[in-house]
């Protein structure tokens, strides 16, 4: 009896198998995807910016994001670098009420995770904290924003971070690479600047206290909350803690979009065994239509790993190199 009823399962199993046929990309077709956001409840605070609002009851973490309009492509030509010097600095340095590792060691007593980063065109500052020290933390936010130390041995040690950072770009083939396509992509705009070890040398600590005040003062914020939380009550944290941050961009407004380069190839000569060559071109800005197709193109053509045609065709079919992908970073 046992042996007849494993035959018949494995039968069955075999009828499955024989009836799926294998999925043919090209001519598989599928149904209008189905996606229904979540409600999101959009606010603004007294100095203008605006805060949205995604409540989420499930487990009891709340997640703060503020979001301002800054970064490389603002720094002066003299000081280009002082952006991610003053990133390191900001939230390295503690702030005036609590010294760097005393606020270091109050976010770990309450596993309170507060960081600071400043990209090309934006920076943020993250909060992760429990439910229960969500108070605790947007106050240690806010007195990193409002009021940092900028201690100065831990600014002293993002300058000589980021020298080092420049030192290290030249004996990267592939960071080399990219640099002197940025910099003949956008040459004559100001995202071709990028550091010298020239711009850090002129930096002063000064310099980083302006530039933070600048970012809050004189930028365009935008807070977004999600987790567990009361709309009301965290509006009213929000406002207390944050209510002054600007809504407009000021100073840092949006840059215009880079003319079209001339085609070019940009020879950079290094010994070695190595080479990197880095082919590309303007994509669509963030706000394009194109920007979805484009994201599934890129994923196809390089984007999607070992399953993308660039790596199967030149690596794994090939062998001619070890690694290969594409890669489309949409902008304002």
């Amino acid at each position: 009896m046992r042996k007849a009823l494993l035959c018949a399962l494995i039968a069955l199993a075999l009828l499955g198998c024989a009836a799926k046929k294998p999925l043919e990309p090209r001519s598989a077709t599928f149904g209008p995807l189905k996606f229904t956001p979540p409600p999101i409840s959009e606010k603004v605070l007294s100095g203008g910016a605006k805060v949205f609002l995604l409540e989420d009851h499930e487990i009891p973490l709340v997640r703060v994001f503020f979001s301002f309009r800054g970064g490389a492509v603002y720094d002066p030509p003299d000081l280009a670098g002082i952006s991610s010097v003053t990133a390191m600095a900001w939230r390295s340095g503690g702030t005036l009420a609590h010294p760097a590792g005393e606020l270091d060691d109050l976010l770990e007593d309450r596993a309170i995770d507060l960081g600071l980063s400043i990209g090309r065109q934006s920076g943020t500052v993250t909060l992760s904290a429990l439910k229960e020290d969500l108070e605790a933390g947007l106050g240690f936010a806010r007195e990193l924003i409002f009021t940092p130390a900028f201690d100065e041995g831990r600014w002293k040690v993002a300058v000589k971070r980021a020298k080092s950072d420049i030192l290290r770009e030249e004996e990267d083939v592939e960071a080399l690479a990219f640099r002197e396509f940025r910099r003949a992509m956008y040459r004559g705009t100001p995202r071709g600047v990028t550091p010298t070890l020239k711009t850090v040398d002129a930096m002063k600590r000064e310099d980083s206290i302006d530039y933070r005040e600048r970012l809050v003062s004189d930028s365009g914020w935008v807070v977004g909350v999600a987790g567990d939380f009361d709309p009301a009550r965290i509006m009213a944290l929000l406002e207390e803690n944050f209510g002054k941050l600007p809504g407009e961009g000021g100073s840092f407004q949006s840059l215009p979009p880079p003319p079209t380069p001339e085609p070019q190839i940009v020879v950079v000569p290094k010994k070695g065994k190595q080479a990197t060559i880095v082919w590309g071109g303007l994509a669509p800005r963030i706000e394009d239509p194109l920007q979805a197709p484009c994201d599934m193109a890129d994923f196809i053509l390089g984007g999607g790993g070992f399953r993308s045609r660039l790596m199967r065709g030149i690596r794994s079919d090939g062998g001619l190199s070890y690694s290969v992908w594409s890669f489309y970073e949409p902008q304002k």
